[in-house]
């Protein structure tokens, strides 16, 4: 981030200078994060689950298994703030569920607070042990300051020649047809470009603000890597209905008699 300071405090005027201004903001953003995350490692204390006496009343580290009235189970976690994570079943210790859970024991009933009112739940299992954490991964930045896009315009522009919605362009008039929208901010640019998969020879070559744009853009996003074959045939098969469904059955059919006619439009065949 500082080299991306350094490079847009070179620009000109940084009084109107997005690009200083918005990286001088992240930056002291930066430092807050830092001397929070300082504080926050000045007072963590490693907590090992595993070594705690055999006891069968909850705390801090408790992997608990209960059970609601309605008779489901569940296998929770009770660990840090930092380390919650509710797809695995990690919940805070400052969760409802593990307050309503810390310092009852195995077999005890509590009662549960949810928006929806009052739950008891049973208390099945308490047990402590190694609670499985991926290492850290710090995450790196892609962007510099005037990225080179040489090495993937030419990909670029194939992705760029691969799907675009037709209903869409049928609706226009041929000089109206557009499909690169650019959207500004007070700190920021982005492009929009849709792709192409079936147009008309008129369409080509692309418009020079389509050139413009590639040669603008410091970071390239695309919707698949045509590159990679594996990938490329599982969307293919994901975006495929399943025999004996097809589009027919599964859209209206108004919005169907619509699509034939655009096929026809285009002389596109129709396929099922």
């Amino acid at each position: 981030m500082t080299s991306v300071v350094s490079w847009a405090a070179k620009l000109g005027d940084r009084s109107e200078n997005a690009d200083y201004q918005y990286g001088k903001k992240r930056l002291r953003e930066i430092d807050r994060r830092i001397r929070y995350l300082t504080k926050r490692l000045e007072a963590a204390e490693v907590v090992d689950p595993a070594a705690r006496e055999e006891t069968d009343q909850v705390f801090f580290g408790a992997t608990v298994t209960y059970a609601t009235l309605a008779g489901k189970e569940h296998t929770i976690r009770i660990v840090g703030i930092d380390e919650t994570d509710l797809p695995k079943n990690y919940v805070s210790w400052i969760s409802p569920i593990a307050r309503a859970l810390i310092k009852a024991r195995e077999g005890d009933t509590v009662s549960l607070r949810t928006p929806g009112g009052d739950e008891e739940i049973a208390i099945l299992e308490v047990r402590y042990e190694e609670i499985p954490m991926p290492p850290f991964e710090p995450v790196k930045s892609l962007w510099s300051p005037k990225r080179p896009m040489k090495n993937i315009r030419s990909l670029s522009r194939a992705l760029a020649l691969i799907v675009l919605m037709l209903p869409a362009l049928a609706a226009l008039p041929a000089a109206a047809v557009s499909y690169l929208w650019e959207v500004t901010s007070l700190t920021n640019r982005v492009y929009l470009f849709g792709t192409v998969h079936a147009g008309k020879a008129e369409w080509y070559p692309l418009p020079r603000a389509v050139e413009d744009a590639f040669d603008d853009s410091r970071v390239l996003v695309v919707e698949a890597d045509i590159t990679d074959a594996d990938a490329m045939a599982r969307s293919s098969e994901a975006m495929r209905y399943a025999w004996p469904a097809n589009l027919a059955t599964n859209v209206p059919a108004d919005q169907y008699a619509r699509f034939r006619r655009l096929l026809a439009r285009y002389s596109l065949p129709e396929t099922r």
